[in-house]
């Protein structure tokens, strides 16, 4: 994973503010893409679920848009075989993986990503950058 480190906060396991984030692309979930930041020790989490999936053979095609199907959800709960929504792909450098969310990683992105949108739009007096 490449890009260019910014201050921000990450939006995977640690859920950390105010620290190097590299972005690694938008997800898909109800609403606009949501901007998928990720500290370093988050993104080498990532890189080694995606080293995980490609040694257990490759990771199956990303199914359609808001199409339910049997994998491991990437995100907190990180629970095994079970129903999940493809919100985007992981790449690291030629490999790529659909990204995968249960229904409760889902609804906590969705969640997380209202409340950065309302603050991005409306900053508190004094807070915005």
């Amino acid at each position: 994973m490449r890009g260019r480190w910014t201050t921000g906060d990450c939006w995977l396991w640690c859920l950390r503010v105010a620290l190097p984030t590299l972005w690694l692309g938008p997800l898909t979930c109800e609403g606009p893409p949501i901007p998928l930041f990720a500290c370093k020790q988050c993104v080498h989490r990532l890189e080694m679920k995606l080293r995980a999936v490609l040694i257990r053979g490759g990771a199956q095609p990303a199914p359609g848009r808001r199409q339910w199907v049997l994998a491991d959800c990437w995100l907190w709960c990180e629970r095994i075989g079970l129903p999940t929504l493809c919100l985007g792909t992981v790449e690291s450098g030629t490999f790529e993986a659909p990204f995968y969310a249960c229904d409760w990683c889902t609804e906590r992105l969705e969640d997380r990503a209202r409340d950065y949108f309302a603050h991005r739009d409306n900053p508190i007096e004094g807070t915005a950058k």
